[in-house]
């Protein structure tokens, strides 16, 4: 995505406080994403369960272009708030033939700017700052109720 002028919540564009939008100028949003599911038994035969594992990813590159300026600091080639680089999700399913299952998942969140300019130092309030990277795990068990 190419944009000429983005419109960014206020919040979101600077730490900003109260609602409202800001233009944020000139911005390039580009990347790539991909997934992939392997069904383990459907390649062992397996007819009353299913074991799988999926996974996708997405890079994205998402920056500010042109001459736009904040506190006399060009913004060109900073990175758009709250725009993490990379993403990724894996997940492995187990799933019975009688709707009992499991599901193990994680996630990754790259790291993330909050401000327009790419502050590295947090403020205890959260509003400017870099945001670090962060991994989740979850874990479900699941019944699923056949017509």
């Amino acid at each position: 995505m190419d944009f000429s002028n983005q419109i960014i919540p206020v919040s979101e564009s600077s730490g900003g406080t109260g609602v409202g939008l800001v233009n944020g100028g000139e911005t390039i949003h580009q990347g790539v994403e991909g997934a992939i599911t392997l069904d383990i038994s459907q390649l062992l035969g397996w007819t009353k369960t299913s074991f799988a594992i999926n996974s996708n990813v997405t890079y994205v590159d998402a920056h500010f272009e042109g001459d736009r300026q904040q506190g006399g600091e060009l913004l060109s080639g900073n990175i758009t708030p709250y725009a993490p680089n990379l993403l990724v999700n894996a997940a492995i399913t187990l799933e019975t033939y009688s709707g009992f299952g499991l599901r193990l998942g994680s996630n990754y969140v790259g790291k993330q700017y909050t401000d327009e300019l790419n502050t590295a130092t947090a403020i205890p309030d959260g509003r400017t700052g870099l945001i670090d990277t962060y991994h989740t795990v979850d874990a479900n068990v699941f019944y699923q109720i056949k017509p």
